[in-house]
């Protein structure tokens, strides 16, 4: 099944049109909107970057695309993103998603990784706070993106589970959207390290 993806929010609150003319159509594409349990061919008048209407009669657009054969639906989440680069976002874009976060690993400092994307992305982003990340930094782990050394091969002492908390306190209070654990990849951290991040 090919899939034609319109990278807009949900087809829920578009309307139904009159004799309008739209800045484009997609015409005659199987329509799913997951929210309105819609599933049905229609054409989708699009103004500006918001669908203004779906529709059973034919529509009129400055640019028509025939949807036939083909899926419209809302652009999709990537929940569990690690490629959040410019190439990655395009690449992601182009495959139908909208927004990608890095929720299983996170980042650390979240303040700085936010403004490195910030009106620069094709798509929506975020990021948890990582216990990773965090705790390679406190440690002084010579890995790039997963522990190599220290961060992996000992436990923190007392000092540096207050930092790694620290730390990932601050990627909370600078809008992470959770914290991120990827235990596999610390296997020294202990279960008195881990509870006291929760």
């Amino acid at each position: 099944m090919k899939v034609l993806l319109c990278l807009l929010p949900s087809l829920l609150g578009a309307q139904i049109p009159g004799a309008q003319t739209y800045d484009v159509v997609l015409r005659d594409g199987r329509v799913l909107d997951p929210e309105s349990s819609l599933d049905a061919i229609r054409s989708v008048g699009i103004r500006g970057k918001k669908i203004a209407a779906i529709s059973v009669q034919p529509l009129r657009g400055k640019v028509e695309i025939d949807a036939s054969g083909l899926v419209v639906a809302p652009g999709f989440i990537d929940l569990h993103s690690h490629g959040q680069t410019p190439e990655n976002y395009r690449l992601k874009a182009m495959d139908g998603v909208t927004t990608a976060l890095e929720l299983e690993i996170g980042v650390s400092p979240v303040s700085e990784w936010y403004a490195t994307r910030e009106t620069k992305a094709l798509i929506n982003f975020g990021a948890s706070a990582g216990h990773i990340p965090a705790r390679m930094a406190v440690m002084k782990d010579t890995g790039d993106y997963l522990p190599r050394d220290t961060a992996m091969n000992r436990r923190a002492t007392a000092e540096e589970q207050q930092a790694i908390g620290a730390a990932i306190q601050k990627g909370l209070d600078e809008g992470a959207l959770g914290l991120g654990l990827g235990l596999a990849y610390t296997p020294t951290a202990t279960h008195e390290e881990i509870l006291d991040l929760f």
